[in-house]
């Protein structure tokens, strides 16, 4: 009869090991589910910030390039042609 009395507290442990676990994965879930919903608060890059290192220079001397250009509809599209050019 000792080995059964054992194996009563052998399941306890089991039990309550399963609910420990099912505890730290809810918390877990919990967690990552509030920072994948929570997000980023600010833009990573403002569009106020500098585009590169130059072009604080570059609108001081009047040779600055605009970001946007209005296409064939007056819809603004980037001006690539204008920022990707060698002729500054």
């Amino acid at each position: 009869m000792p080995c059964s009395d054992n194996l009563g507290a052998d399941e306890a442990s089991e039990s309550v090991i399963l609910v420990h676990m099912r505890l730290v994965c809810f918390i877990f879930l919990l967690i990552l589910v509030v920072l994948v919903t929570g997000g980023c608060q600010q833009a990573l890059f403002p569009s106020n910030a500098p585009r590169h290192q130059f072009q604080t220079q570059d609108t001081m001397r009047g040779r600055n390039v605009p970001l946007t250009e209005p296409d064939v509809f007056g819809n603004p599209q980037p001006a690539l042609r204008s920022r990707l050019s060698r002729t500054r």
